[in-house]
């Protein structure tokens, strides 16, 4: 029974000051979305990741979540539930956003990437060669990304934006976009690493 109370007393503790914190966040308070999401991490991580399985998806699903925790925390109603099951509802509503999206996903284009041509970088037709096939593999591990994580690449590299004008230009959060931007770059690392790796094993 006093542990039962213990644990009772925790959670209205924990409810109170996640309610505070979305007030503040319906302000603009930055800091206040980055004290929730260190309080509530790991909920929201284990309702994604149970609903997606896949650790690039969940994480995603939980950036998502934060990012509409951001959007909509005005019109958050005390009335209509605590701030947990709310937070709760929306990682559930955005993890199985991202696991449509993952079916999807392979049909996704890149078009909106401008391809390299290899002949304005270099005569040499074996040098032409390599950059046409290196320009395809970029091609194809940035069609592997979602279309946030394209996003963010498609802003830092072919627009020259930092991440603080994407956080302008876009709404969003400064800590996403660095998130986002962290992300894709492991991606595209893994993706362009990970089949010359396999080429050599042979």
């Amino acid at each position: 029974m006093k542990a039962e109370t213990a644990e009772s007393s925790r959670a209205r503790r924990r409810n109170v000051l996640c309610a505070q914190l979305i007030e503040r966040i319906s302000g603009g308070d930055e800091e206040a979305l980055d004290r929730l999401y260190h309080e509530t991490r790991s909920l929201l991580g284990s309702v994604t990741q149970s609903l997606i399985g896949d650790p690039e998806a969940a994480e995603e699903a939980i950036m998502d979540s934060y990012l509409q925790v951001w959007r909509t925390a005005a019109r958050y109603d005390s009335t209509r539930g605590n701030p947990l099951a709310w937070l709760i509802t929306i990682a559930r509503t955005r993890a199985l956003d991202q696991r449509r999206s993952l079916i999807r996903r392979s049909r996704l284009q890149t078009d909106d990437f401008p391809a390299v041509d290899p002949s304005s970088c270099t005569q040499d037709p074996e040098e032409a060669s390599f950059a046409s096939e290196r320009s395809r593999k970029v091609r194809d591990a940035l069609r592997r990304l979602s279309p946030e994580q394209r996003q963010v690449i498609f802003s830092a590299y072919y627009e020259g934006q930092s991440h603080g004008e994407m956080a302008r230009s876009l709404g969003i959060p400064l800590g996403t976009i660095k998130t986002r931007v962290r992300l894709a770059m492991r991606n595209l690392k893994g993706s362009l690493i990970a089949p010359e790796l396999a080429g050599l094993a042979h």
